[in-house]
């Protein structure tokens, strides 16, 4: 008996800070649960009995860990959006309902003691079975899906860094990684269909990610790490990859007047506003102070506007101006 206690314990992951509804009222138990498996995106038609084997294995292993445990019991633990008011949602309470319905068929077994959801080695060998047997494009394909989302994890990642989001995502970049992965994702899901003209248009709108994330680390290091100048940084660059979309989106529909160089990068300024005094003082104070906000600058007034232009150097287009 003491040994079944030890085994019991195993199966548990923790104890809840709430307890059951019914007799005896203890401590909901958290037990362990399956990892939940792995597929791709061709596999979608099968998610719908992917996610009913999750929920059973849940159910199963919840029953395990909690003997005594009721229906709406599980549901607290596992859907706590579903139990409001002390009672459950109305999807939940209606007779019959799906939920209810797997959980009084669900035995109750442990984790471990059931059977995978996921065989690594099954799977693994079925990996291998397919790249052994795919004709070299498939592959080379495939490997063009991977490549491209690394490039978007290691854009985003830089953005992040330069731009201090506090460790979350800008939302304009997490728009135009969007955009980006939709046009990979029409490519790529299909690759058996995808002609060369789709590949490039992939391509392009990674190297729009690219120069995206390069303004970032650009204006980063031309301005400093400086955090009061972090609102400047922000600003020229979401100005500036504003202003190459809408280029962007001029160019695709032939609107664009420099159509001859075959769909290549031109410059675009960014622009930042300075707002109200507090902020122009800190853009004046980096100047007088000669801690350049880039390798060089000049203050122009014109109509009783000064605008502050920052290069890399004399011999590179301006790419980014404060006005003030």
């Amino acid at each position: 008996e003491d040994f079944g206690e030890k085994r019991k314990e195993s199966d548990l992951k923790s104890q809840l800070e709430m307890r059951l509804i019914g007799a005896p009222q203890v401590l909901i138990r958290e037990p362990e649960t399956q990892l939940y498996p792995i597929y791709t995106e061709g596999e979608c038609d099968e998610r719908v009995t992917v996610a009913n084997s999750m929920l059973t294995s849940d159910m199963c292993a919840f029953k395990a860990a909690n003997p005594r445990a009721q229906f709406v019991d599980f549901v607290r633990w596992h859907s706590p959006r579903d139990f409001v008011d002390g009672k459950l949602s109305e999807r939940m309470s209606k007779p019959g309902n799906t939920w209810e319905t797997m959980f009084k068929d669900a035995e109750p077994i442990a984790a471990k003691d059931q059977k995978l959801l996921f065989d690594p080695i099954t799977e693994g060998e079925r990996v291998l079975h397919l790249l052994e047997t795919a004709k070299f494009d498939t592959i080379l394909r495939y490997l063009c899906a991977l490549g491209a989302n690394t490039a978007f994890c290691i854009y985003a990642e830089s953005c992040v860094k330069n731009l201090r989001c506090a460790g979350s995502m800008h939302p304009l970049l997490d728009e135009k990684l969007q955009r980006c992965r939709d046009i990979c994702a029409s490519v790529f899901y299909n690759v058996n269909e995808a002609k060369q003209e789709d590949f490039a248009q992939a391509a392009y709108e990674i190297q729009l990610i690219e120069r995206t994330a390069a303004r970032a680390a650009s204006l980063r290091k031309q301005i400093g790490e400086k955090c009061e100048l972090n609102f400047i940084i922000e600003r020229l660059w979401i100005d500036s990859v504003k202003r190459e979309y809408e280029s962007e989106a001029k160019r695709v529909v032939g609107l664009d007047e420099k159509e001859e160089g075959g769909g290549a990068f031109t410059a675009v300024n960014g622009v930042c506003s300075v707002s109200n005094d507090e902020e122009r003082r800190i853009v004046l104070e980096n100047i007088g102070a000669k801690r350049k906000i880039a390798c060089e600058y000049e203050v122009e007034e014109k109509d009783g506007v000064n605008r502050l232009h920052a290069s890399t150097s004399a011999r590179f287009t301006r790419i980014s101006s404060v006005s003030c």
